[in-house]
């Protein structure tokens, strides 16, 4: 995968320009919390996984989804993206 430059949306910063470690973004858009529960586990196990191997980890997801996660490991960052209606 490489970077390409858009001109729409926002760009979080920090993540463009050259990095030490290979980056994973995680997403799961906005339905997930629909289904209860313990929905998030996956989510939460994948980026801890990603933690374990080394890597960066970019979650993107809505605000609420973001705060069922709780706190995630210094090697992820992550951004509540933009929901229209």
């Amino acid at each position: 995968m490489r970077y390409i430059p858009s001109t729409a949306g926002h760009h979080a910063e920090g993540l463009a320009g050259p990095r030490r470690r290979p980056r994973v973004c995680v997403t799961w858009g906005y339905t997930i919390s629909t289904a209860g529960g313990d929905s998030i586990r996956p989510f939460r196990e994948a980026i801890d996984a990603i933690d374990a191997l080394g890597m960066d980890c970019v979650v993107v997801t809505s605000a609420a989804e973001a705060e069922r996660l709780g706190s995630v490991p210094a090697s992820a960052r992550t951004f509540a993206s933009v929901h229209c209606t």
